[in-house]
């Protein structure tokens, strides 16, 4: 599965739940089996946006089934039991469904089938054929008697969107499909990763593997049966028990070379804290050899108010909580969550621990938030002396740690300029931005800030790291800074003095290393001496200042963006290729743009939307470009209204006369054409464009 497959089978899957035309045959992004199955599955009317889960069995409907496969149900139960702590610690699901697609056994971490209609006589269970759910992994296997893994867009039904499915099919001695035993895993940020390809097939192996393990135990049983009147069938049946215990050894080597592959370390532990088992992840990060025999206890790393085995005690289980994990004097936040399994005895049980380094926990929370800095200096667009000698500062102060305000106008890009100099500097850390105008007064402190558990009512039980915690190793962007309240500044200012920061209703500081960005379109020392913006963190801020020009002064530069965003705007919403005309352009590149880049983007898009063909012409602009008075059709600039000779400007005496009387010649020859005038005077239509404008025609 490649990105390119995954966002083409996407794409298509759209078309064909909007379109009942689309064949997905014709998809060359989809396997036939699975596009023959879409087909069977429009066919049988299942609707695309329905849930996965809607099933319901009168309970004595239900019992006949599991009655019915109650032999398979036996057999099956103890290959359940040996991976339940390893399928609960890396949130994976397994279903054992016979061939009606009735779920008889299921082992997940969130326990949504436990039947929550008891009292009313109904039992809750999987609906999984394809006349039900549609395309799924079960029901396909079932279908074609092997293996089959389905990646998200490849279900037919939205809500499974975000699962990866792996399922083999049973069959007994006769060689006749009698179940399918599905592994279900959610999906990362990025499925078509290498690495997580890689662990998808060893998935799909694992569950093909407890399949075999299966297959080899109803055997065996069948073997037994015969134990009385055939002593050499015991011979054989202790040959397939011997090959049933490999393949389960094998299985289990399976699921551990998985667990190593998943970049988290999962480790587990008894109720005294004595580590039992642990992948390689887990082994790097206490650093313990790979040889080592040595017995571990976790209580030689936490802190000694830590609560961990009290909890395994309790039987409570965590969802990703914050804890300090101690290498010799150094300590590390680390954020675990935790499955306790109960024992039979009452000294507690076992508990499955999954950590993850909190710097890594909240860099890939930022990244799924969105706030990652996309742009470099190469993408920004422009060739005016302003702008180049903007773009050169910027380079050059990116180079330093020092703190740096950007002044300019709303809609000049600043936090485009912000996020170059972060790639610039710490390419590798955070970009962490936050608006000052944006958020409430109430929450702007906690959102930079961060919180612990239980500061205040509605906060998160687990607690929150804030901003400033998120840029560690990065860059804080502080957009819109003159907005920020007073008090607020004072607590920013002691952070940015100390590098330390402390959550609200914390009680320890924790260090930190980012550099701020601030930005504004306010005149901060005006604002200082009004008493409305503190001196001491202008000061601190404005280390290194930037002012971004506005764009009625970058000559030259509206066109190249008029290109850029014509270009990037067809492409991204499957327009074909627009030009814009003369006076369009002209306009365009005449107005003023108060509203600078961000106003220009949205007349060109304006444009593109309006027009019914490959030509943007003037009319299709806003009217606040066209003017009141010019929104029927605007007129030719007055330097069209030339007079009817060039003599009658007289003799030139300087370049700049001889190059208007040139100019004023070829509109004569041309009737006023500035494409054809452009092409005697040997120079662009944009370049007249701007000389006209220049001399003042």
């Amino acid at each position: 599965m490649t990105k390119e497959r995954w966002e083409g089978i996407l794409a298509f899957k759209a078309q064909f739940v909007a379109d009942s035309g689309a064949d997905p045959l014709a998809c060359p992004h989809l396997d036939k089996m699975v596009a023959e199955s879409w087909i069977r599955s429009r066919l049988a009317g299942v609707d695309p946006y329905k849930n996965a889960v809607n099933h319901y069995l009168h309970r004595e409907q239900y019992e006949k089934i599991v009655k019915k496969s109650a032999f398979l149900i036996e057999v099956t139960k103890p290959l359940f039991d040996v991976f339940k702590n390893l399928i609960h610690s890396s949130n994976y699901e397994m279903h054992l469904i016979d061939t009606a697609g009735n779920s008889l056994l299921n082992e997940n971490s969130y326990r949504y089938l436990m039947n929550p209609l008891e009292k009313r006589d109904l039992h809750f269970t999987l609906s999984s054929s394809e006349s039900t759910t549609g395309t799924c992994a079960h029901a396909l296997a079932l279908r074609h008697k092997k293996p089959v893994q389905l990646f998200g867009p490849e279900h037919y039904l939205w809500e499974l969107q975000d699962i990866v499915a792996s399922s083999a099919p049973v069959f007994n001695e006769n060689n006749e499909v009698i179940a399918a035993l599905s592994l279900i895993q959610h999906l990362n940020d990025s499925p078509w990763a290498e690495g997580y390809q890689v662990l998808c097939t060893h998935t799909l192996a694992l569950i093909t593997a407890i399949t075999k393990a299966i297959e080899a135990q109803l055997k065996l049983h069948k073997s037994y049966e015969k134990l009385a009147d055939n002593n050499q069938q015991l011979l054989l049946a202790n040959s397939e028990l011997s090959a049933a215990n490999q393949q389960i050894l094998t299985t289990h080597d399976l699921l551990r070379t998985t667990l190593s592959l998943t970049g988290e370390a999962i480790i587990t532990i008894d109720c005294q804290g004595n580590i039992l088992e642990m992948n390689e992840t887990a082994r790097k990060i206490l650093q313990i050899p790979p040889d080592s025999q040595e017995n571990v206890n976790i209580t030689g790393y936490l802190s000694k108010n830590c609560l961990l085995l009290d909890w395994v005690a309790e039987g409570k289980d965590l969802t990703d909580k914050e804890e300090i994990f101690y290498f010799g004097n150094t300590p590390q936040s680390y954020i675990v969550s935790m499955k306790v399994v109960l024992g039979d005895n009452k000294n507690g049980g076992l508990a499955v621990l999954r950590f993850q380094n909190a710097r890594t926990y909240n860099l890939n929370a930022t990244k799924r938030a969105g706030t990652n800095a996309s742009f470099h200096f190469d993408d920004l667009i422009g060739e005016s002396p302003s702008f180049k000698g903007t773009l050169s500062l910027a380079k050059k102060f990116s180079k330093t740690s020092a703190n740096i305000l950007l002044l300019g106008e709303s809609g000049t890009g600043k936090e485009l300029l912000a996020q170059s100099i972060h790639n610039d500097y710490r390419p590798e850390g955070p970009f962490i931005a936050l608006n000052c105008a944006a958020i409430p007064r109430s929450l702007i402190e906690s959102e930079l800030f961060g919180y612990e558990s239980g500061s205040f009512t509605g906060a998160d039980r687990t607690g929150r790291p804030g901003k400033i915690e998120l840029a560690d190793k990065g860059t804080l962007f502080l957009d819109e800074i003159g907005d920020m309240p007073l008090d607020i500044q004072a607590v920013l200012l002691r952070v940015l003095e100390d590098r330390k920061v402390l959550r609200i209703g914390g009680r320890k500081a924790k260090n930190v290393d980012f550099r701020v960005i601030a930005a504004t379109n306010k005149d901060l020392r005006r604002m200082v001496q009004e008493k409305t913006f503190r001196e001491d963190i202008y000061f601190r801020l404005s280390v290194l200042t930037i002012h971004i020009p506005p764009l009625r002064t970058r000559s030259g530069d509206i066109e190249k963006l008029c290109q850029y965003f014509l270009s990037n705007y067809c492409r991204s919403n499957g327009y074909g290729k627009k030009a814009l005309s003369e006076e369009a352009l002209y306009l365009l590149t005449s107005y003023s743009w108060p509203g600078n880049i961000r106003q220009l983007e949205n007349a060109i898009i304006y444009g593109i939307n309006l027009s019914d063909n490959s030509l943007i012409e003037a009319r299709h602009l806003p009217t606040d470009i066209l003017g009141a008075d010019k929104v029927e059709k605007p007129k030719r600039p007055p330097a069209m209204e030339i007079p009817a000779t060039h003599e009658a400007y007289g003799r030139s005496s300087t370049l700049q006369e001889m190059e208007l009387n040139a100019i004023i010649m070829a509109l004569e020859k041309t009737n006023n054409s500035v494409t054809k005038a452009a092409k005697i005077l040997n120079i662009s239509k944009s370049t007249l464009y701007r000389r006209l404008r220049e001399l003042n025609m």
